[in-house]
């Protein structure tokens, strides 16, 4: 049995996500590679703009913003907030855990609990699993903020041209809250044989096994998908829209061939804002937020670094969902 399993009491309670409004259009980047491979690659992800961190932009600046926003937008009171979850890939610092610094900024009470997870592109899926869980021990009409955000455009090498064209940076803070009433499936699988096949090392530039990730995602994330929704009785009819990690276009059409997916239900953001790492899941949501209407069931799928994959399962109310900023 994989690491799966079922809440009874947990919903979404908002979702905001904040991205630089430095937009790079990538058929007219100046770099090592020519106009003719560029479009060629472009026409293979189907990326074809990104929203860039500046020089000194970091992933905290972005990840309080969609935070502040996401508290004052819901007009809950922070007090109530009890876990405060940072997924990041780029901390602010080695020591203490950026959560507190956020913390800070937030005002938020001593007696939240507060981390980081180190959780790249599932870090969406392993970031709600944490934080619903950690719920289950407080009162009804708790909350848990778990917020993702990275500039992962830093650690790559702008003359790679397997990755130069594919990250976006930007961040996303979702709210749950402990209810009743509210059902929410989860799955969770990881391979850490394939470890090194989406790596930074200390002081070296972002490296991806591209043919190594491709081959996980057709042969192991299609089969755990079919798994969940075995386990479950998650039939195609129950599924109102797909979100799945927004890797690009190439790899998302693969999943769909392989995992039998519907294309018409899978909305994507890779178009618009480029791989987004462990956030491409909640701002695909945001972007997606006017075809999203109340009580739509949602497939939700992270796959990537670890390599690790995890779903989602839930239904969701559309006005917790607000459109993306885009922040200088």
């Amino acid at each position: 049995m994989f690491m799966q399993g079922s809440f009874s009491n947990i919903r979404i309670g908002g979702i905001y996500s904040a991205l630089p409004a430095n937009c790079v259009i990538n058929s007219e980047i100046d770099n090592c590679m020519s106009k003719k491979k560029i479009n060629a690659q472009v026409n293979v992800t189907g990326i074809q703009t990104r929203h860039i961190a500046k020089k000194d932009d970091t992933a905290l600046k972005f990840a309080i913003r969609s935070a502040e926003e996401l508290i004052s937008k819901s007009g809950i009171d922070k007090e109530k907030i009890m876990i405060l979850n940072y997924v990041t890939q780029s901390p602010e610092y080695v020591l203490p855990s950026t959560a507190f610094n956020i913390g800070q900024k937030l005002s938020l009470d001593e007696k939240c609990m507060m981390f980081d997870i180190n959780m790249g592109c599932t870090g969406f899926v392993a970031g709600f699993i944490n934080a619903a869980s950690l719920l289950q021990n407080s009162p009804d009409g708790s909350y848990a903020l778990v917020i993702i955000s990275d500039t992962i455009t830093k650690y790559v090498d702008p003359n790679d041209s397997s990755s130069c064209l594919i990250f976006g940076d930007g961040a996303s803070a979702i709210l749950l809250e402990k209810t009743k009433d509210k059902k929410v499936k989860y799955y969770f699988s990881s391979k850490p044989l394939l470890c090194d096949s989406i790596i930074v090392e200390k002081g070296t530039p972002f490296k991806m096994n591209g043919i190594s990730v491709l081959n996980y995602v057709i042969s192991d994330v299609t089969k755990h998908i079919e798994i969940f929704k075995n386990e479950f009785d998650i039939k195609e009819e129950y599924i109102d829209h797909y979100v799945c990690h927004q890797a690009q276009k190439y790899i998302l059409d693969k999943l769909a061939y392989f995992g039998g997916i519907d294309h018409k239900k899978n909305l994507i953001s890779y178009d618009k804002c480029g791989n987004t790492s462990g956030a491409s899941i909640p701002i695909t949501i945001c972007a997606n937020s006017e075809k999203i209407t109340s009580n739509q069931n949602l497939f939700m799928c992270g796959f990537g670094a670890g390599l690790s994959m995890g779903c989602i399962y839930l239904k969701i109310d559309s006005e917790c969902i607000y459109p993306i900023e885009y922040i200088d």
